[in-house]
């Protein structure tokens, strides 16, 4: 449910558009059947939620308007290019770790 919020979200779509995915997979009886059994689909779909945050997290600071300033060339560490790759550090343990729950 979280997926389809943060893609709406991400878009700048009106809370509203949101909230409607998510609604309607948190009343949909077949998600729940699935998901209330000791299998490893919710925390499969937690760790899908969790990259789809960092992609967009990281898309979102990556097209940020924060480029070079001053002297600064482009292979200069910049608070941002940090940010970027702390955030592409994180994504990359999420699939790993997405990788072996199944």
């Amino acid at each position: 449910s979280c997926q389809g919020w943060f893609a709406s979200r991400g878009l700048r779509f009106s809370s509203s558009l949101a909230l409607l995915p998510a609604g309607l997979m948190a009343f949909a009886p077949l998600f729940w059947q699935y998901h209330t059994q000791a299998e490893v689909f919710s925390m499969n779909n937690m760790f899908i939620c969790l990259q789809l945050l960092l992609l967009q997290m990281f898309a979102k600071a990556l097209y940020s308007q924060g480029g070079t300033s001053g002297g600064q060339t482009e292979d200069d560490e910049t608070p941002r290019h940090a940010r970027v790759r702390r955030i592409a550090a994180v994504g990359a343990f999420a699939v790993g770790l997405g990788f072996t729950n199944q």
